[in-house]
């Protein structure tokens, strides 16, 4: 047992452990703050492309949000299944938890993880800080499409109808029976301008139209849907509100607080998929390149320069899978969430 001193306790130069850990961690923080800058002014000056064609852009054709995610950029964290489908997880140790030697053929990430299973369908979690996996009143049902938040996950079941799992005391969501393509979900509280009402959003089979639901029936800017008219192919949500992708043409349409509409959002630029988490990064329709809106800047864009196939946004970093198959992830990596490691691209 080697000597040292307690998190309270004066080490060299006056300075607590505890200090010298937030000190050690904000000097860690600039660093990659500074390097991403570089890197992201580095792709503007060198891009062929200009923002105004892009945004312009409304040709090219929408693709349909796959509903199998075979990675996941959570808090800290970042899943992904490798070639057998056994999942392999890096980032904040404490977070990532127990990582279960199953075959799955999804999964999702936040504050824990949910897989879905590839022999029975039937979802596992695990991991968590906010809410350990360990509480969550899993479901013994097969299911498709899962969304992971902090105090709940939601999903399909076989009959395409979304319903929620999480902790006991935490509200869940009145749902009513309806056929659904893809549902997401969010707890709202740990949204800015939160009020404490979880919520989900899904795209109704019938007419491709976005409806969404409240805890107890409650109602909100996030849950109103009556001004999106036009059908969607995929829909993302955080915790300010939801952002779908319009069939028609790929672009996006977003509802919920305020700031949401402050992200800054081209209407006319069309994408293959979208993300959010805070902010939105998608795939642009024109060239399978990454952009991103509303984000904070030390998230940057990907260092690769070839187009992406599929994207995950976390809250501080992004993870891509690119045309050759490659996982990058990118953003604040404090806790190694953004180094993939090698076996997964082999």
């Amino acid at each position: 047992m080697h000597a040292g001193i307690g998190a309270n306790e004066t080490g060299p130069g006056g300075y607590s452990r505890r200090a010298v850990r937030r000190k050690l961690l904000k000097r860690k923080l600039r660093r990659q703050l500074t390097a991403n800058k570089w890197k992201q002014e580095k792709k503007r000056r060198t891009s062929t492309t200009s923002t105004t064609t892009m945004a312009t852009t409304t040709s090219a054709t929408a693709i349909t949000n796959a509903r199998t995610r075979t990675f996941s950029a959570g808090v800290g964290i970042t899943c992904a299944l490798n070639q057998e489908g056994f999942p392999q997880c890096f980032g904040n140790p404490v977070t990532i938890g127990e990582v279960p030697q199953v075959k799955l053929s999804e999964v999702a990430c936040l504050d824990f993880c949910c897989g879905v299973k590839q022999l029975d369908s039937r979802p596992i979690c695990w991991g968590g800080q906010t809410t350990p996996s360990s509480a969550l009143n899993i479901p013994a049902v097969a299911v498709k499409g899962i969304s992971v938040r902090i105090f709940q996950a939601c999903a399909l079941n076989e009959d395409d109808e979304a319903f929620c799992w999480g902790l006991e005391e935490n509200e869940q969501l009145e749902i009513p029976p309806i056929k659904l393509t893809e549902i997401a979900a969010f707890d709202a509280d740990v949204g800015v301008g939160g009020d404490n009402e979880n919520f989900a959003c899904g795209i109704q089979q019938s007419d491709g139209l976005p409806s969404c639901w409240g805890s107890s029936g409650s109602t909100s800017s996030r849950t109103d849907t009556t001004a999106i008219e036009t059908p969607l192919s995929a829909i993302s949500s955080t915790g300010v509100g939801t952002c779908g992708m319009r069939q028609s043409d790929g672009t996006v349409v977003c509802w919920g607080e305020p700031q949401i509409q402050d992200w800054g959002i081209p209407a006319e630029l069309p994408f293959k998929q979208i993300s959010i988490g805070i902010g939105l990064c998608g795939i642009q329709a024109v060239d399978d390149k990454v952009a991103c809106f509303g984000v904070l800047p030390f998230l940057g864009l990907p260092e690769s320069e070839e187009g992406f196939t599929e994207i995950s946004l976390g809250f501080f970093h992004a993870c891509g899978r690119t045309l050759s198959g490659v996982l990058e992830c990118w953003g604040v990596g404090l806790n190694g969430e953004t180094s993939v490691p090698p076996e997964l691209n082999a």
